[in-house]
């Protein structure tokens, strides 16, 4: 569909007015408020945005995507791969891509429709927590369960399958990673384990237990949870034997490992020897810990993968190859680094107020130009600036502290224009747009052609050849450049140009 060809109806209607002065979705017209059209084209093809009713309604489109909005009611972002709706976001939101459809009701409800040309299609729903549901061409995909009564649900908080009759008193989780083991409960204080590597574990609380992992642990408890004896690190060449009267202390030893706790979790002290050899076969020790006093005030740590100390609330400190990240006054003032093979991101926040960040891009792999640097600062709610990519954007009051896309950008999207009372952004090429005052404003540059808009008052419409002036929706109208003036007056061409205006 051209960019210049008439909306859907429903977008027709929700444009009000703006529909029966200006149908189509992408026609270059300006009658602020009520429709502002601007259409342009690039080497990748024809591109509209229409803004209508200050921050209230707005449809873009371009080569691979469309966006429509009913701010904060209603918005819709279709792109080659997926179509993406919300209603009152975060309140209702759906997902379609070519085999699989998916909504949600905040965290309560969700339904999901998959559908094959190989195979019958599936489907998923979920009121939680009162009714699960789905069918499939698999028996195990058709299940059903209504809380608390009973059921069966697949798939579920990482298991891949849950049941219950009068939960809680009795209910059953299966998990299928090497082996399937299934996990069944008689209420919580019974419990047994069959298959996988689990299989035989059992509990009767507060009596006793006996929980196993094949060639990784065997662990009994009396009068659980007080009395426990353990063995851990079966796996290992160094396995351990642990006894513990909780939480008084509890003392777990091997060869080249010691763990003594005290009042758990408030005093832990635990360290492992590990032997290495150098390419020389010269051999060495590294020594691992863990310690904690007054849990959660202070910790100190290191294992294989990271380092890490704690004041707390004064100052953490993390180290690992991946990430450097120091903390004051937590959760208020954080610095960190962040690596991965193609950037380094450095990052400073005072919680909530300001963040400021910036990712440096590593010279790629195989040679060539490295890419400019990536920015940005907040200082909320007042403004935020971001560098990205060669392009430029600001903000200004910003409407979240969060400026993660995943968790944030639908949200942004949909109530932003409803906040802002400035927004300018710049492409890569130097093309810029913009609007204020919940974008009654609005004005764009590109491509040699500028355009100015005020609600009711004025407009301006400028190339390199002609600029031509408007006031009060047209009903007066100048301009000047190559061809001479021109003057309209209610629509009327009283002085009218030597070449046509466009």
């Amino acid at each position: 569909m051209s960019v210049r060809s008439c909306a859907s109806t429903s977008a027709a209607a929700l444009l009000l007015a703006a529909s029966s002065l200006h149908g189509c979705a992408g026609s270059d017209v300006d009658a602020n408020p009520v429709y502002v059209g601007r259409v342009h084209e690039d080497a990748r093809g024809e591109s509209s945005r229409v803004l209508s009713l200050g921050p209230l309604w707005d449809d873009a489109k371009g080569p691979d995507f469309r966006e429509t909005a009913l701010h904060p009611l209603w918005r819709r972002v279709e792109t080659p791969h997926e179509t993406r709706w919300q209603f009152l976001e975060p309140i209702f939101a759906g997902r379609t891509t070519n085999d699989e459809s998916s909504s949600r009701f905040l965290a309560f409800g969700w339904s999901r429709h998959h559908r094959s040309e190989s195979t019958r299609s599936d489907y998923d729903f979920m009121l939680f927590p009162l009714l699960w549901f789905g069918n499939g061409p698999d028996s195990r995909e058709r299940y059903f369960a209504l809380f608390p009564l009973g059921g069966v649900i697949e798939s579920f908080a990482g298991f891949a399958q849950a049941g219950f009759v009068l939960f809680p008193l009795y209910y059953w989780v299966t998990k299928d990673v090497s082996a399937p083991e299934t996990f069944h409960n008689v209420t919580p204080l019974i419990g047994w384990v069959n298959g996988g590597p689990r299989d035989g574990s059992w509990h009767v609380l507060p009596l006793g237990a006996h929980w196993q992992w094949e060639g990784k642990y065997e662990k009994w408890s009396f009068l659980w949870p007080i009395f426990h004896w353990q063995r851990n690190r079966l796996d290992t060449t160094d396995p351990s034997t642990e006894f513990a009267v909780w939480p008084l202390f509890g003392l777990e030893r091997s060869e080249r490992m010691f763990f003594l706790s005290f009042l758990w979790p408030f005093f832990r002290w635990r360290t492992e020897t590990v032997e290495s050899w150098d390419e020389a076969n010269v051999r060495s020790e590294t020594v691992y810990w863990h310690k904690d006093a007054f849990w959660p005030l202070w910790r100190s740590e290191r294992t294989r993968d990271y380092d890490y100390l704690r004041l707390f609330p004064f100052f953490a400190r993390y180290r690992s190859p991946e990430l450097d990240s120091d903390a004051w006054a937590i959760p208020f003032l954080w610095l960190r680094e962040a690596r991965e093979k193609e950037w380094t991101k450095s990052t400073f926040d005072f919680v909530p107020l300001v963040h400021w960040e910036r990712k440096r891009w590593n010279p790629p792999a195989g040679g060539g130009a490295t890419r400019a640097d990536d920015s940005a600062f907040k200082l909320w709610p007042l403004f935020g600036v971001r560098d990205e990519a060669g392009a430029h954007d600001v903000k200004a009051p910003v409407l979240l502290p969060l400026d993660i896309e995943r968790y944030a950008g639908d949200f942004e999207a949909n109530w932003g224009p409803l906040w802002e009372l400035w927004h300018t952004h710049r492409e890569a090429d130097g093309s810029t747009r913009g609007n204020a005052l919940l974008r009654l404003v609005d004005w764009e540059s590109r491509g040699g052609r500028s355009r100015f808009s005020i609600p009711l008052l004025y407009a301006r419409d400028a190339t390199p050849r002609r600029t031509r002036h408007s006031l009060l929706l047209g009903l007066v109208q100048f301009g000047g450049g190559e061809g001479g003036a021109e003057f309209k007056l209610l629509g009327m061409p009283l002085v009218t140009p030597e070449v046509a205006t466009r």
